[in-house]
């Protein structure tokens, strides 16, 4: 019998408020941590997302479960028309709640409210979850940026809005 998790119903999505900053930070920690080794980029934008993030024209996106941070992601602006998505991690104990496709509607919605033409992303081929969610999202595998600032990217996608 498949039975819905009591937490769905929980769930909720809000943008930035300072209150929450140092949990972008742990909740992308923890998964880079897993997985990867952190990297410079990594400190600049985890360490300061009101610098990095906010005051240069992007958004940070939290799911909440009680008042928590379980979930997050970004978008920073990357030229103008594009946001780039980034730092989408959701805390293994949340993990098939649906959080990561609702963090990402999120900034797809976001992103198209601001006229902008197309979401960009790099990742890691080994990140299967992670792909096959920006794939059922309509995200395409495009060719590789050769300015990205991440060793550990091997793949980049993109989403015409």
């Amino acid at each position: 019998m498949n039975e819905k998790n009591p937490l769905i119903d929980k769930v909720s999505y809000i943008t930035f408020e300072n209150q929450y900053a140092r949990d972008f930070a742990s909740i992308n920690y923890k998964w880079l941590e897993d997985y990867f080794d952190i990297e410079p980029q990594d400190q600049v934008v985890l360490e300061n997302p009101v610098g990095e993030v906010i005051e240069k024209g992007g958004q940070i996106f939290f799911a909440l479960v009680d008042g928590m941070a379980v979930g997050t992601v970004a978008l920073i602006l990357k030229e103008p028309g594009t946001f780039e998505l980034v730092k989408m991690g959701v805390l293994s104990e949340y993990k098939g709640l649906k959080i990561g496709k609702g963090l990402i509607q999120k900034a797809i919605d976001y992103a198209q409210k601001s006229g902008m033409r197309k979401i960009v992303l790099e990742t890691n081929s080994k990140l299967l979850p992670a792909i096959a969610l920006y794939q059922k999202a309509g995200f395409q595998i495009v060719e590789p940026d050769p300015n990205t600032k991440y060793k550990r990217c091997d793949l980049w996608m993109e989403l015409s809005l």
